[in-house]
């Protein structure tokens, strides 16, 4: 028996209810947190937008992380980063409620401080060099 294979556009809608399926019926997550998580990962906001292969990858983020990391992550998305406080010493959030504690990335620490690459190697040099 011939089975008709499905369309891009049809493996595309099942992928998306796939997604779907994982982020809210078992992870519990809200549409704005889907949202959010989509961006950090694709860089895109609506599952419309989405490739076969974007679908796929954000399916398997949810599936594989817990609902803990994941609204704890879609949290961390959803706050406007530009009013963090960070500690330049440790890279500790001083502030801002629902970053507390959280360790940020090296990437997200210069973003705040606004350092270039080449002014952050200049002060490491400058460090080592000058000892303690």
């Amino acid at each position: 028996d011939k089975r008709k294979q499905p369309t891009p556009e049809e493996r595309k809608q099942k992928g998306i209810r796939s997604m779907y399926a994982v982020a809210k019926a078992e992870k519990k997550l809200s549409e704005d947190e889907i949202k959010a998580l989509m961006k950090a990962e694709v860089k895109k906001d609506s599952t419309k937008d989405l490739t076969l292969d974007e679908l796929g990858k954000m399916y398997r983020y949810f599936r594989d992380h817990s609902a803990e990391e994941l609204k704890e992550t879609a949290k961390a998305h959803m706050s406007k980063p530009e009013v963090i406080d960070v500690d330049p010493e440790t890279g500790e959030v001083v502030d801002k409620e629902s970053f507390k504690g959280r360790q940020l990335s090296e990437e997200e620490i210069n973003k705040l401080l606004d350092i270039t690459d080449e002014e952050l190697d200049r002060e490491i040099r400058e460090a080592m060099e000058g000892g303690e």
